[in-house]
């Protein structure tokens, strides 16, 4: 008889005599009757499993690897031009680029992927594409693909859509010729637009419907700049040096990082400290106290020599709800204008990084269009008794 059948069986003799010595005298001595019952036996599985190992971190040859960061401040999604704030770093300009590029310290445009770019009459603009380029896929660089570029901008809402308010046309009249035709022609405009519009593969993105152009991942990219995405995750992204880059032949540019990584940013102190460790070689953030850390710590180098260290690439602006008392009043938001320290802002929440904005609201860039007699006539600056 099993262990726990002999057990019932003894509580049972137990219970029995406790009960007859309860039982009157007179009582019948009770029976003791054995009771065979088939019990179900309770199996027990044993199952193994094996945990799948973490793939082994993949490590970069650092002398072949260039580090950055301060231009992600999220887990990057995919490589859609057009997903503005979305897309992986790099996504524009490592891998897509523009007809021309700008420099803002010299006020000069450079032909990239045109050739020229020229107004051949009031209202026209002629295009010629750069030859001899050719996207990461091995198809070649055509005015097609300048022209899709501005297409989708027809009907999907994309960074440039706007130029369509003036823009009435683009045509092909053969591979190395796109022209503009403008119903208006607002030329500053239009020059912001050639250096600020990533061209696009016609092949690669007619027929995609609005919401993949707008939004949609783009995770394989056709490039025509340097780099070709490698990978990305929930840390960083990863862009592989190309054979072919057109632009070696035609101005000597050979970058020499075989890989460029750029790391997500999770704080601005975090940034500092992969700085100060040199785990990033090039970080545009805000590092707080990196102005006194640069005079004291040979390591870190500057491209400006001095402070400020950014270059104005915006305006910060206050901006005040006019439809509401008192800031619909002209006299109060001036008074708003006089009260606030602008130095202190620049000189201590900043630490000296940025430069101090013009009244205008214009950048640096334009302070040859600007007369400064005006500006210090009309313009505002931090005075409480004028606030007062």
């Amino acid at each position: 008889m099993k262990r726990s059948m002999r057990l019932m069986f003894e509580a049972l003799v137990v219970l029995s005599l406790v009960l007859s010595a309860c039982a009157p005298a007179t009582a019948p001595t009770p029976q003791i009757v054995e009771v065979t019952k088939e019990v179900p036996k309770e199996v027990v599985v044993t199952k193994v499993v094996e945990a799948t190992p973490e793939p082994a971190a993949v490590i970069f040859d650092r002398n072949e690897t260039l580090y950055v960061g301060g231009t992600q401040w999220g887990p990057p999604t995919g490589f859609n031009p057009w997903n503005l704030g979305n897309y992986a770093a790099g996504t524009f300009g490592l891998c897509y680029e523009s007809l021309f590029i700008y420099d803002p310290l010299t006020d000069e445009f450079t032909p990239w992927l045109a050739e020229s770019g020229e107004w051949t009459s009031d209202t026209v603009y002629t295009v010629k594409v750069r030859p001899g380029i050719t996207w990461s896929t091995g198809d070649p660089f055509t005015s097609a693909d300048v022209k899709a570029t501005f297409d989708i901008a027809k009907d999907a809402p994309v960074s440039i859509s706007p130029v369509w308010n003036y823009l009435a046309s683009v045509e092909t009249p053969d591979e190395s010729t796109a022209v503009f035709t403008f119903d208006q022609a607002l030329y500053q405009r239009w020059a912001n637009f050639i250096y600020n519009t990533p061209i696009i593969s016609a092949k690669n993105w007619t027929g995609k419907s609005v919401e993949d152009i707008t939004s949609g991942l783009n995770p394989e990219p056709e490039c025509t700049g340097p780099y070709t995405a490698e990978s990305l995750d929930q840390t960083k992204v990863v862009w592989a040096k190309r054979d072919g880059w057109w632009a070696t032949a035609a101005y000597g540019l050979d970058p020499k990082p075989k890989r460029v990584v750029d790391l997500v940013n999770s704080s601005n102190e975090i940034s500092l400290g992969r700085v100060m460790r040199g785990d990033i070689d090039l970080n545009n953030n805000f590092l707080p106290g990196i102005s006194t850390i640069v005079k004291g710590y040979g390591a870190i180098k500057t491209y400006f020599p001095d402070a400020p260290y950014h270059l104005s690439a915006n305006t910060a602006w206050l901006l005040l709800n006019l439809t509401k008392k008192p800031m619909d009043d002209a006299a109060f938001r001036k008074a708003v204008a006089f009260a606030i320290d602008i130095d202190k802002i620049v000189n201590v929440d900043y630490a000296g990084m940025v430069a101090k904005a013009n009244p205008t609201g214009l950048l640096p860039t334009w302070d040859k269009y600007v007369d400064q007699t005006v500006v210090d006539k009309l313009g505002f600056s931090y005075d409480p008794e004028q606030a007062k």
